[in-house]
């Protein structure tokens, strides 16, 4: 249950036109639907809102939008496979940040990920949601300083 509460949205935005005609003319709806549920720091995420509306208002953006989720399958599921099957992982080093309140805070994010890669390094920030650049800007950009 918490699985299909939590991940509505991939499934939605896999579908082929219908995403695109049931939130096309409402998407400022749509997003703060996300921006609502999804942020611990919500004052934070207030003034990227009207960009992320605006952006995602552009012609083509919204498909665009939906066509990253609607990649996963079969395009990304079967590359991983092949990947897989040929043993081939990420080799570089590899930074994976989430928020401690984020959906994937429930998980083993880096365990996750060292499962295809040789050199991971992650952690969960503190206090923040999904949104990482809005919620959390400067715990952000010291961890990504320190990486690169």
């Amino acid at each position: 249950m918490t699985v299909a509460r939590n991940y509505w949205h991939w499934l939605f935005h896999m579908q082929p036109d219908l995403p695109e005609e049931l939130v096309g003319g409402r998407h400022d709806t749509y997003l703060r639907y996300f921006f609502e549920r999804w942020t611990v720091n919500r004052s934070a995420v207030e003034e990227a809102i009207d960009h992320y509306v605006d952006a995602f208002s552009r012609p083509g953006a919204l498909r665009a939008g939906f066509d990253d989720y609607r990649a996963t399958h079969p395009e990304d599921l079967n590359a991983d496979e092949a990947d897989q099957e040929a043993g081939r992982r990420l080799t570089m080093p590899l930074l994976v940040l989430w928020g401690d309140a984020g959906l994937p805070a429930a998980l083993p994010v880096a365990d996750i990920w060292r499962e295809y890669a040789d050199d991971v390094t992650g952690e969960a920030l503190e206090d923040c949601g999904h949104f990482l650049p809005e919620e959390r800007p400067a715990e952000l950009v010291d961890r990504l300083l320190r990486f690169l």
